[in-house]
């Protein structure tokens, strides 16, 4: 006898844990006499209930999934930006043999890499003001003597190919995506750059699990602008009959603006990533918030 779990179809409060649905299937009488002789048949028995299981387990999950399309984003959701920047940082500085800080330099990268992606998002700046003016900004605050301080056009170039070769994925990410893959039609929506983020998603050995990548510099646009959201939803490498419906679609990120406030702009459920436990500080709140990525499949049934 096998037990399968599954969430009910029922509607959810933008908090976390939904009950769970418990589908009894029992197997050994629908197998052939023949696979169920004494010795041999007991693997191929095996071998065949895990495949009935899974098949059973996909046709439950799509019965009752209240979503055909799951976007997520990339940094700070799937991968851990913070330990990848880090590593990158670390790597860089090691090559030019520069003196690298491993509480300060990281920490006053962050916050102007943070400050000017948000002015980016907002549509404040482009995508090379971002990357010609943080290095400069950077190396004006730590302290380095005049005489060490690289290019800092030419560092961002090192630090790009470091960033792209490094992956640290977020705990229970794989897992998320292993479940999921074949349920229910999965995209990336990341703003960043495609010569950084395709990489990444191999080394992390998850491309794979994708039906979509959208990446901000090759659409064009980015969250949360609604076109980087349409690119999405009408690629036609999702495989769907027809665009789904936007109440249909759900998007998982960490971003509070780029992600939540760009999803419920669009008209798309929400699904907020807060490992910290952070308050969410706009009035409308997403429809659910999650704080491991292994809650998320409680919200699409």
């Amino acid at each position: 006898m096998i037990i399968f779990a599954a969430a009910p179809p029922t509607v959810p409060q933008p908090t976390t844990a939904t009950p769970m649905l418990f589908v009894v299937i029992t197997l050994s009488s629908r197998l052939p006499s023949i696979l169920r002789s004494p010795k041999d048949a007991v693997n191929r028995e095996a071998r065949l209930e895990r495949a009935f299981v899974d098949s059973a387990a996909k046709s439950i999950y799509k019965r009752y999934m209240r979503y055909d399309l799951l976007l997520l984003d990339l940094d700070g959701t799937l991968l851990d930006y913070n330990e990848g920047e880090r590593h990158a940082l670390r790597q860089v500085f090691s090559n030019l043999q520069l003196p690298f800080d491993e509480q300060l330099h990281p920490r006053v990268y962050r916050h102007i890499n943070n400050e000017l992606w948000n002015d980016y998002e907002a549509g404040h700046i482009d995508r090379e003001y971002l990357r010609h003016t943080r290095f400069r900004r950077f190396f004006g605050e730590i302290g380095l003597a005049p005489d060490l301080i690289p290019d800092p056009d030419e560092f961002s170039e090192h630090y790009l190919s470091a960033l792209a070769a490094s992956a640290f994925l977020e705990e229970g990410a794989r897992e998320l995506l292993s479940s999921l893959h074949g349920r229910i039609s999965l995209a990336v929506v990341s703003n960043g750059f495609a010569a950084v983020q395709y990489p990444r998603l191999e080394h992390a050995r998850i491309r794979d699990y994708f039906d979509v990548v959208i990446v901000s510099d090759e659409v064009c646009c980015r969250k949360p602008e609604p076109a980087i959201f349409d690119a999405a939803l009408r690629h036609p490498a999702l495989g769907l009959e027809a665009e789904p419906e936007r109440s249909r679609c759900l998007m998982v990120g960490d971003g509070i603006h780029s992600d939540m406030a760009g999803a419920m702009a669009y008209g798309m459920d929400s699904c907020w990533y807060n490992p910290e436990g952070l308050e969410f500080p706009l009035e409308q709140h997403p429809t659910y918030m999650v704080s491991r990525l292994s809650e998320v499949p409680t919200c699409l049934v």
